[in-house]
């Protein structure tokens, strides 16, 4: 029982060291610009990119669901798996989305 709890400790770590990593360096920085497009462009590219962090992570977890759906056979979890599957995979393409919208 201790082992287990270790390994959840240890994993958690190891995922919470990993989104830090992802995070800091995914992102580009913002710096001053004397042109204020730039800074809004900037700004929301990382806004998009945070955006698609969190797509990621809900498409994992949506796998995950997805995955002990299938080993108890039930039906409601298999659904909200996939619509966290699809709804990880909208935010992923959420710039996509918008830029085809405004277009």
């Amino acid at each position: 029982m201790k082992k287990q709890l270790k390994n959840k400790k240890i994993r958690l770590i190891y995922f919470i060291i990993i989104g830090i990593n992802i995070v800091l360096f995914t992102i580009p920085n913002v710096y001053a610009e004397e042109n204020p497009v730039v800074i809004i462009d900037r700004l929301s590219t990382i806004i998009y990119q945070m955006i698609a962090l969190l797509g990621g992570i809900i498409t994992g977890l949506g796998i995950v669901q997805f995955s002990l759906s299938l080993k108890g056979h039930d039906s409601t979890q298999k659904l909200n798996a996939f619509f966290g599957i699809v709804g990880g995979i909208m935010m992923i393409c959420a710039k996509y989305f918008v830029n085809w919208l405004t277009k």
